[in-house]
């Protein structure tokens, strides 16, 4: 598919953004321990800018049978390329470009399973229950 790209800006001061990133329990867990979001083999890391709903179709786990997102205070490097365009699901997808991981802590969690009548959605906030969500 076609998307736009935009480059917003291509040295960003650094700054500090709450964003969402979907993706599974070790992921999270991983971030919650190391204190850092690493970036893809392409030097790409993925967030949903304004709303957590459209990133749970990257956060699937099929080991925990749900789907995750998390809201994250990031800080941007000065040298990183922020980028804004339309990935598939979320319309402003904000891709940080950066070869480096960027510090990162996880504030909140939502998590959709699947229920009989559908899907039921929890959210948890706070470390202790963040990790207790994911084990």
């Amino acid at each position: 598919a076609n998307s736009k790209l935009y480059i917003v800006n291509e040295r960003a001061m650094s700054v500090e953004e709450i964003l969402y990133h979907g993706t599974n329990g070790d992921n999270i867990l991983g971030i919650m321990r190391t204190g850092e979001m690493r970036p893809d083999a392409k030097g790409e890391i993925y967030f949903a800018q304004w709303e957590w709903g459209p990133a749970l179709m990257h956060g699937g786990d099929a080991i925990r049978n749900a789907t995750f997102v998390v809201k994250v205070r990031v800080q941007v490097p000065e040298n990183a390329v922020r980028v804004l365009r339309s990935t598939q699901g979320v319309r402003s997808t904000l891709v940080i470009q950066t070869k480096r991981p960027i510090k990162s802590e996880v504030l909140e969690l939502y998590i959709r399973r699947p229920a009989q009548d559908g899907h039921s959605l929890q959210h948890a906030t706070g470390l202790d229950a963040i990790r207790a969500a994911l084990v």
